[in-house]
């Protein structure tokens, strides 16, 4: 399996392939090193299945070079597991505010037996985490009016309808798709897609957490779904 880093310190690169390399993991890793932001996204953009991601924070002096990365992954791969990786311990609050969905964040100033002890143990949960991911059967779910399309109940992230139309938007995890339907049929064909918004139904597989402070519920492809009034007990048990 490949598994990707950012870091644009050699003797940094080096002692992290070094670890990965002499350890046993669930799978075969293959370490693809990369020092510039650019070259690793394009390289993960033609990876064609979630991976998991090792961020430095400062590359060539920029501190929030890893943070820009993470956010540009975030736009196009949701499930993709992100560890950060420097010594900038100051930025792990920022991290959780640019809400990049981060597994870990780890300190390279620590000694090497606890550095290489967190480091293992992060990249066999992120193992673990895209085995349950690819292990979930497809749940095929048909919308009366269209009995020619078929969505996977694990694909969808929310459905949303569009103002003054008769209209829906079902937001997947590679696609949106635009259809004459009504958002209340869409409530009745799953228990895990919940009405949250008059206008919004999520996937409570795909919820991260709720936002107490802007009352919206964070999806795991970082967008932001609001909730009304009535839905905000609902929301805070999922």
């Amino acid at each position: 399996m490949n598994i990707y880093l950012l870091e644009d310190n050699l003797q940094q690169q080096k002692r992290i392939q070094y670890l990965i390399e002499h350890t046993e993991y669930t799978a075969p890793l293959t370490l693809n090193r990369f020092a510039n932001p650019s070259a690793l996204l394009r390289a993960l953009k033609a990876e064609a299945k979630p991976t998991i991601i090792l961020l430095d924070l400062e590359i060539k002096d920029i501190v929030h070079a890893g943070l820009s990365t993470a956010k540009a992954i975030r736009q196009y791969d949701s499930q993709s597991q992100i560890i950060i990786v420097t010594t900038h311990q100051e930025l792990a609050i920022e991290t959780y505010r640019y809400q990049i969905g981060v597994l870990d964040f780890i300190d390279k100033s620590k000694p090497e037996s606890n550095f290489k002890q967190q480091l293992n143990e992060a990249i066999s949960v992120a193992l673990n985490h895209l085995e349950l991911m690819s292990q979930r059967e497809p749940v095929w779910l048909h919308l009366t009016q269209h009995p020619h399309l078929k969505f996977d109940l694990n694909d969808i992230l929310y459905i949303a309808s569009i103002p003054n139309s008769h209209n829906i938007e079902i937001h997947t995890t590679t696609r949106i798709y635009q259809l004459r339907a009504n958002l209340k049929d869409c409530c009745q064909l799953h228990d895990d897609l919940l009405r949250v918004h008059a206008g919004y139904i999520i996937n409570k597989y795909h919820a991260h957490y709720y936002n107490t402070q802007n009352k919206t519920m964070l999806m795991s492809n970082q967008d932001e779904v609001p909730v009304s009034r009535r839905y905000t007990k609902m929301a805070k048990s999922i």
